[in-house]
């Protein structure tokens, strides 16, 4: 028997839910604070942002639009970073200015350059800050072509991975006094006769805010859950290049700042591979199988179009599949390919939720649950020709 899996994309690996903002109503209490720093976004980076303030003695205000801090942050599994000290540990090789050249080619210069080296050359000062406040981490190596720059993070009061981050950031935040308002969404941007920022305008369910600042930071997201910033911006097929899952990241401080007068720089994404239908689950067996290399990838002319080794680098691989007719392609295996998974296990790892050498026990079932849900993305045949 032959098994056909469709492949799709998404822009994300958030596994969660949909949680939005609820508008306030009619007549809303008028709301007037001052304060030192206002953050717009309660995310891992306007949480940090926080903390790192509130330590310096700044009065800090943090509004988050979701009735949750963390946002995305919750559903990452780690933070990249390169030469830290836990490499240096583990006498990894990779360098800065190598992994800034990579990625630099990766993206084809559709990203601020200068902003992207900063970012991969203190990435080793952003775990030491992370450590020295309680994070822990294990620095991963995903697949034989991905270097160890994976710092996966570790428990935080019974939590895992983004959420322990997210959790213990917020704990400081509280000991350290900061304000944060959840379900307050920001909504523009104030300034002064000259042009300065100067504080934001904001509203929740039942009060309107107007938050004076001495700075303000954004920190509220990309565009991953706008379709329609995702097709302006990013000049992608939102139908086939979407998060997994919504988690309302619809680039609010982009769409202000640039209301403000800021001009909008280049938008490029790192994408993964994804299998979706009727019978199919986000990370189950039958998504896992999307993702290993020793199946047959063909597009819907039954050309093969890439080396499947390819599937080593899921963003790679997504880039691949995302330039064939439609966004999709096909991922054909066989029946001694399904007996490998579940006895042996997997060769190419689902980020650390589902890594290599995970035995896809449930593979079988899950196959012949697609089947009778008539999904349009699954199929089995005798035959590739049949």
């Amino acid at each position: 028997m032959w098994i056909f899996s469709r492949r799709i994309l998404s822009a994300a690996l958030a596994a969660g839910f949909v949680c939005t903002a609820v508008c306030g109503p009619a007549i809303a209490a008028q709301k007037t604070l001052s304060t030192d720093i206002v953050i717009v976004g309660a995310g891992s980076a306007g949480l940090t942002s926080a903390v790192q303030a509130a330590e310096k003695g700044a009065n800090v205000v943090l509004l988050e639009k979701n009735f949750f801090v963390g946002g995305a942050s919750n559903f990452a599994e780690g933070i990249f970073a390169v030469e830290s000290e836990l490499n240096r540990l583990r006498s990894d090789t990779l360098t800065r200015e190598e992994a800034f050249k990579h990625a630099r080619e990766m993206h084809m210069y559709e990203v601020n350059v200068p902003m992207m080296r900063d970012y991969i050359y203190g990435s080793a000062d952003n775990v030491d800050w992370f450590m020295k406040h309680g994070v822990k981490f294990d620095v991963i190596r995903m697949t034989p072509w991905e270097e160890a720059t994976w710092h996966v993070i570790g428990e935080y009061k019974g939590k895992n991975h983004g959420a322990a981050l997210v959790a213990n950031l917020k704990d400081q935040c509280d000991k350290l006094g900061v304000t944060t308002l959840t379900g307050t969404p920001a909504e523009s941007l104030i300034t002064d006769k000259s042009g300065a920022v100067v504080g934001v305008k904001a509203k929740s369910k039942t009060d309107d805010y107007t938050i004076n600042a001495k700075a303000v930071i954004l920190a509220s997201g990309s565009i991953s859950d706008s379709n329609e910033k995702v097709a302006e911006w990013a000049h992608r097929d939102a139908k086939h290049w979407h998060s997994s899952v919504n988690v309302n990241k619809t680039g609010d401080g982009i769409s202000m700042a640039v209301a403000a007068g800021a001009q909008r720089g280049p938008v490029s994404f790192v994408a993964h591979l994804s299998s979706e239908g009727k019978g199919i689950k986000l990370l189950s067996n039958v998504y896992t199988t999307a993702w290993q290399p020793a199946a047959l990838w063909v597009n819907s002319d039954g050309s093969r179009f890439v080396n499947e080794d390819v599937a080593m680098s899921f963003s790679q691989a997504a880039n691949a599949v995302y330039t064939q007719l439609g966004h999709t392609a096909w991922s054909i295996f066989d029946e001694s390919q399904v007996d490998y998974m579940i006895e042996k296990g997997i060769d190419s790892s689902v980020g650390v939720l589902v890594p290599v050498g995970a035995k896809l026990t449930k593979l079988k079932e899950e196959i012949k649950t697609a089947l009778d849900e008539g999904s349009d993305s699954f199929f089995a045949a005798s035959s590739v020709s049949a």
